[in-house]
């Protein structure tokens, strides 16, 4: 595919309820489940590069989490339960009772460590990418803020608000007619799919108020890749290596990528890592 012309188009959806409210999800390929979670200000459409390496070996679930995508915002909470929840009935409703290779990307990681530890469902591989350590021993708050995007948007509701429906109504329409390389399409196709209030909740909840230190077992003795890279300016390397130095059964692959490293340098390396075991 050129690298100009239109964004990705959006995949189709499927729609479930949680907690009285919609939940859309979408579907792709055949084999073993693999549930697919999107990070903050993401939807399932990030995924297209990785579903399009995969759907031939693998079902592959990408939930817009709730906020996001085409999932219904909300005022309420946007706690970890609850994306965790929304998350569990996406699984019910697409017939998923067990689940090969579990990825989460950047926030979404968080979801996913909090699935393994509800264990609600059986969970094969794990993968991390780009994933915060929320934990009270680091200070996760002061690492982000100090970027100038993360500062504006994290820190004051307010500016959050105007800075959304600046770039929501002006700058984005017009971003999205630059031309981007093909791996990024599918997230530039949903970005800004959300709320100020959704995006700036489930950050307060799942990045500044979470903390993994207790759900960390649940992994412990669970094959898990650690997929981080020391250009990514929104997560450091060091989260992965934290997270390495307390999952004695995980792999912490560092890719030359950034944030987004997962979508093309981590392609291979994650097609691998579920690949080990799986059918």
């Amino acid at each position: 595919m050129s690298q100009r012309g239109a964004v990705f188009a959006r995949l189709p959806r499927h729609y479930t309820r949680f907690a009285g409210r919609r939940v859309a999800y979408a579907v792709r390929g055949r084999g073993p489940a693999v549930l697919l979670l999107h990070g903050l200000g993401g939807t399932a459409d990030f995924w297209q590069p990785v579903s399009a390496n995969l759907d031939d070996r693998f079902r592959l679930i990408a939930p817009d989490l709730p906020g996001f995508g085409f999932s219904d915002r909300s005022r309420g909470s946007y706690a970890l339960a609850r994306h965790a929840g929304a998350v569990l009935a996406v699984l019910r409703a697409a017939g998923v009772r067990e689940v090969h290779g579990l990825v989460g990307h950047s926030a979404g990681g968080v979801v996913a460590v909090a699935l393994c530890a509800i264990n609600a469902v059986p969970i094969g591989r794990v993968a991390l990418a780009a994933t915060p350590f929320p934990s009270p021993r680091f200070p996760l708050r002061e690492e982000l803020i100090s970027t100038p995007f993360f500062g504006r948007l994290l820190d004051n509701r307010r500016l959050a608000r105007i800075d959304h429906f600046v770039w929501q109504r002006l700058i984005w329409p017009l971003l999205r007619r630059v031309p981007m390389q093909e791996y990024l399409r599918g997230g530039w196709a949903g970005f800004m799919d959300y709320s100020a209030d959704s995006f700036y909740d489930t950050a307060a909840e799942l990045m500044f108020r979470a903390d993994l230190d207790p759900l960390l077992p649940a992994l412990r003795d669970r094959p898990t890749l650690l997929l981080y890279g020391p250009a990514d300016g929104t997560i450091p390397l060091s989260h992965g290596q934290r997270l390495a130095a307390e999952l004695p059964a995980s792999t912490l692959i560092e890719l030359a990528g950034g944030h987004y490293a997962v979508l093309r340098e981590g392609l291979r390396p994650l097609a691998e890592w579920l690949e080990a075991e799986a059918g």
